[in-house]
């Protein structure tokens, strides 16, 4: 029997300028990231857990979490499971009224909502490749 543990701690800024128009922004994150993976014998499970939130210099907030699990039986059998969800906790603007939940399933990638962004930013798909490269 053997296994790991590992906890991660980040921090994060983007600042967007146009040269054309006013779209300015500075967007700020954290996020902690944990997990482990245990192995006995030819059985092996790795779990994660990655958690964002990002806060937008028009007001916006919003939490992200990704799960992912992976169960891997010898060298021919393999189970690999992600699922991530995005709350948003107040819009851009500084209203929270209009919050939202949405379930996402980071096999079949969507987009946060982003209003008032110029450019869209697949946050699944950037935290499915974060995760993969932890992957043995």
């Amino acid at each position: 029997v053997r296994g790991s543990v590992f906890i991660r701690f980040g921090i994060w800024a983007e600042f967007h300028a146009s040269y054309g128009g006013p779209s300015q922004g500075l967007t700020v994150g954290i996020f902690p990231h944990f997990g482990g993976e245990v192995q006995v014998l030819w059985i092996s499970v790795a779990i994660s857990i990655l958690l964002e939130a990002t806060y937008q210099s028009n007001g916006a907030l919003v939490g992200r979490g990704t799960l992912y699990i992976r169960i891997k039986l010898g060298w021919f059998f393999k189970i690999t499971i992600r699922k991530s969800i995005t709350y948003t906790f107040a819009k851009g603007g500084g209203t929270s009224e209009d919050a939202r939940f949405e379930g996402r399933n980071a096999m079949a990638p969507s987009m946060p909502a982003a209003s008032d962004q110029t450019r869209s930013v697949n946050y699944d798909e950037a935290a499915d490749r974060y995760l993969d490269a932890f992957e043995d």
